[in-house]
């Protein structure tokens, strides 16, 4: 990949700034070259992400507490 950069002449702008359309927030602190198949067939097997969240939002109960203080 280097040396098509430099072909095409991004490898000089590709080391001097930053990837700025990554999130760092999101990205592993060390990813997985090679996976392990029973972990991703198990992730997959998950229910996606916005029914968890939908489902936790479908449970919230308000609660009130009024504390009068002591005199």
């Amino acid at each position: 990949m280097v040396d098509l950069a430099c072909q095409i002449g991004t490898y000089p702008v590709s080391i001097i700034l930053s990837a700025q359309d990554c999130c760092t927030l999101f990205a592993p602190k060390c990813p997985v070259a090679k996976g392990d198949l029973d972990v991703a067939r198990r992730l997959e097997a998950m229910p996606p992400v916005s029914d968890l969240v939908q489902d936790t939002l479908d449970r919230i109960e308000t609660r009130r507490f009024e504390f009068t203080p002591r005199a």
